[in-house]
């Protein structure tokens, strides 16, 4: 991420966190980018964590309330400063461990999901109760069942313990300066907004208001530090944010285009095909390709 430098250290703590608790460890920016994580997202859909496999097959219902569970958490630690242990909208415990620079939080690290050992038996029939409602053929219930009963199982004493380690890690992190951000700026605060934003509909006085800056500055902000406008930067978070979803989901050009604001399907295709040179149909086809290796 070019926001962040990360140096080698950080990535081996990532990858020896995950080789000691089993539980994936992610560091993020306070927009929810992945700065660097281990372990990383597999290709293979065997290889898929549960929460990955359902986000991937039903992103109107998933994806969506993954990214806000996990962008409200990080607002959270972003405003008390604090760590902070939750449950994520199905129940599985997941936690964010700040890292601060000159008293402000600047990115976090991310572990989950996890299943709570004292609720699991309840966790176990929340997950059941839910596959039902999405009528998944016994084929599909099967793997998803196979993908929960290989998640990490905590007591939430020794999920505190792995969070300790992570506060001294987090601590580690910045006195060392083993990650920098390079820049700490209006503009970084702008990006966030709208990463935020991407699916409500928004206007250049919302976002400058937001900042507490006047529109006129915001525009120039915008021009002289990312030599683009609000309205340019806003269609290309979109654009990046519905290859995304062409890309881990089934789910309609039509449904997509609404789900990110562009009231007229014909138009959202129109941009979409000046950004990417491809239509909605071709890249999801080519990206499907490419995953199967060409099969």
């Amino acid at each position: 991420m070019k926001d962040y430098s990360l140096d080698t250290e950080v990535r081996k703590m990532l990858e020896n966190f995950y080789t000691m608790s089993g539980i994936r460890v992610g560091l993020h920016s306070l927009n929810n980018e992945i700065i660097g994580e281990y372990r990383h997202i597999a290709p293979d859909r065997r290889d898929y964590t549960f929460c990955e496999m359902i986000r991937y097959d039903h992103p109107a219902d998933f994806s969506m309330k993954c990214f806000d569970c996990d962008i409200n958490a990080i607002e959270r630690v972003r405003e008390t400063k604090k760590t902070l242990i939750y449950r994520c909208h199905v129940g599985f415990m997941e936690a964010l461990v700040p890292i601060t620079a000159h008293g402000e939080v600047f990115c976090v690290l991310f572990i989950g999901q996890i299943i709570d050992e004292n609720d699991s038996a309840m966790t176990k029939a929340r997950v059941r109760d839910m596959l039902d409602i999405m009528k998944c053929s016994d084929e599909v219930k099967a793997e998803y069942t196979a993908a929960y009963e290989k998640m990490p199982v905590l007591s939430a004493e020794k999920l505190r313990a792995y969070v300790y380690f992570l506060e001294i890690s987090a601590q580690s992190i910045y006195d060392n300066s083993h990650i920098s951000r390079l820049d700490v700026s209006k503009t970084e605060q702008f990006r966030y907004y709208i990463s935020r934003n991407l699916c409500s509909h928004i206007t250049i006085s919302d976002a400058a208001k937001n900042l507490g800056l006047s529109t006129s500055h915001l525009s120039k902000i915008i021009s002289r530090d990312m030599g683009t406008t609000f309205t340019q930067y806003l269609t290309q978070c979109r654009m990046e944010e519905a290859k995304r979803m062409l890309r881990t989901s089934s789910q309609s050009v039509i449904s997509i285009s609404l789900m990110l604001k562009f009231n007229e399907p014909t138009y959202f295709m129109r941009q979409f095909k000046k950004y990417t040179g491809m239509s909605c149909t071709e890249y999801r086809r080519t990206v499907g390709e490419a995953k199967g290796g060409g099969s």
